[in-house]
């Protein structure tokens, strides 16, 4: 959270000059980051005022309820965010990935199926619905839909790193070592 900090001053003075919702984004953003929730509560809120409808406002209310551990709170704001704009694959993004966090993968496949229906090249929500397929224990379907990310995102070594995991926790050994060879391969500190 190091920089953060240093960015809100001159991101204070930004809004001032504008009616645009871009800098009360990066302000919410900066604040919620840099623990100041009353600040970006602030923030978002006249962003709001300015868009009604902008989803990355919502997102960004989202984060700054999950960033203070209000869980329950953050679920109840991005469900109706959901259930307003139902197409807003960001924001069906935001609630299938806080379901993960709380441990919810039947809630999160439903919010991200559909996701990866539209965007099928969102590698982002391919690797979110990877996760709660294989934290629903369809080890099978993580394996395809982390398959997906590799195939849009030949560098991503978390992805392999699943691929070769669940392919050990089928006992398909040699189905694992090559996934697991690339991921350490791309990250060997990291490769998981």
């Amino acid at each position: 959270a190091g920089k953060y900090p240093e960015a809100i001053p001159p991101l204070q003075k930004a809004p001032r000059l504008t009616d645009r919702v871009f800098p009360w984004i990066a302000l919410g953003d900066a604040a919620t980051l840099s623990a100041k929730f009353d600040m970006a509560k602030q923030a978002y809120e006249k962003a709001l005022q300015i868009d009604a409808g902008n989803a990355r406002v919502m997102r960004g209310i989202g984060q700054l309820y999950i960033a203070q551990e209000k869980f329950d709170e953050a679920q109840k704001y991005l469900e109706g965010c959901v259930l307003k704009y139902p197409q807003n694959t960001k924001l069906r993004m935001a609630l299938g990935n806080l379901y993960i966090v709380q441990n919810k993968p039947v809630k999160a496949i439903e919010a991200l199926e559909p996701v990866v229906k539209v965007e099928p090249k969102n590698s982002e929500a391919h690797g979110l619905l990877g996760e709660a397929y294989a934290r629903n224990l369809h080890l099978e379907a993580a394996i395809k839909e982390y398959t997906e990310v590799t195939k849009l995102s030949t560098s991503d070594p978390q992805a392999y790193g699943r691929i070769g995991l669940y392919n050990v926790n089928l006992t398909r050994y040699a189905q694992a070592r090559e996934p697991l060879m690339k991921a350490i391969q791309l990250d060997p500190m990291d490769a998981h």
